[in-house]
């Protein structure tokens, strides 16, 4: 299938004091991209737009090669979702909550839910109330993947459970996209989460995304650069996001590190200089203004 998995184009809307605003943003099937942001920076606001669960002020919105709102309907059949905190009739047990739920879901295979349902250990006699946050995730998971989504949109769904869990739960991401078809949307502050799983990575901030691009190209461009500064005088700070110095010695960050990069920092004089790659948290900070 040629058409992407989603197109957010020229997309804004205003929520009190917070607008989040996304010039264009897109990714095709068959990858995962890892939403990263600090809480509140629109994480959760874009994955709810293209749930059509917030409408936007402005922009075009495309899933699945469809329209939003448009094509609602369709596209809500062939994605699936998971929150943060999934909510659920707590009284009803695991059984009750998948027979409402399949009813919705035309292409729903009842074979794959009884896998998950053992695959995840979920008694279906057991009460929602009586679930475990984890547990309740393990459900959520199985509501939104046995009907074999086109495109998955997880919301934190790693946060505040146990590692066991957190494991399980990426293992299922990274078996979903083996084919072409699918894709996953996966939004978490837990940054280790989605260096392990995402393809591409588009760190939000204050309602804009800051960086998108290929995760092994963005965590190879991103270093922090230590050494001592040229003995000549040369200024050097052209050449990083942010520089600190102390005496002879500095400390850099920057974003366009490769060896043409390395060359001409060489060419300035430094010497005895070091190149550490940056995690996702640590280039997170940074765009937020955060010394690191």
């Amino acid at each position: 299938m040629s058409e992407k998995a989603f197109v957010l184009t020229g997309v804004e809307k205003q929520l009190g004091d917070f607008r989040l605003k996304i010039d264009d943003l897109s990714m095709d099937r068959g990858f995962v991209l890892g939403l990263v942001g600090r809480n509140g920076a629109g994480k959760t606001t874009t994955i709810r737009i293209l749930l059509n669960l917030i409408y936007p002020d402005r922009g075009r919105v495309s899933v699945l090669g469809l329209s939003m709102p448009r094509d609602e309907s369709t596209i809500k059949r062939r994605i699936g979702y998971v929150s943060e905190n999934p909510s659920f009739y707590e009284d009803m047990t695991v059984a009750w909550t998948i027979g409402l739920v399949s009813r919705y879901y035309p292409a729903w295979d009842q074979e794959l839910s009884q896998h998950y349902l053992r695959k995840f250990d979920l008694d279906p006699r057991k009460r929602v109330k009586q679930l475990s946050k984890g547990m309740r995730v393990k459900l959520a998971l199985t509501l939104a993947l046995s009907h074999r989504p086109e495109l998955l949109l997880l919301d934190e769904p790693t946060s505040g459970v146990d590692p066991v869990i957190r494991r399980e739960l990426l293992e299922e991401i990274a078996d979903m996209i083996k084919d072409e078809r699918h894709a996953v949307v996966f939004s978490s502050h837990i940054t280790q989460d989605v260096e392990q799983v995402a393809d591409y990575v588009a760190i939000i901030d204050d309602g804009r995304v800051r960086e998108y691009a290929d995760k092994e190209r963005l965590l190879d461009r991103w270093c922090r650069v230590t050494g001592r500064t040229p003995a000549n005088g040369r200024d050097i700070s052209p050449l990083f996001r942010s520089l600190r110095t102390q005496g002879d010695s500095f400390s850099g960050i920057t974003d366009r590190y490769s060896p043409e990069w390395e060359r001409r920092l060489e060419e300035t004089g430094v010497s005895g200089h070091r190149v550490h790659r940056l995690g996702l948290d640590e280039i997170l900070l940074s765009l937020s203004g955060k010394e690191i």
